[in-house]
């Protein structure tokens, strides 16, 4: 989430506004998958 942080902040100090809304959707994307990521129960990961 660090490095989105990062590359938001410096979209913005080039004021990259394109670039910066997309990057705005990957981080509530990802978000959204890490406060999820206890549901993961029909993933193949803990049974290998």
């Amino acid at each position: 989430m660090a490095l989105i942080i990062m590359l938001l902040f410096g979209s913005s100090t080039v004021e990259n506004w394109e670039v910066m809304g997309i990057q705005m959707i990957y981080a509530l994307l990802f978000y959204i998958l890490i406060n999820r990521l206890e549901d993961n129960g029909y993933s193949l990961d803990p049974k290998m």
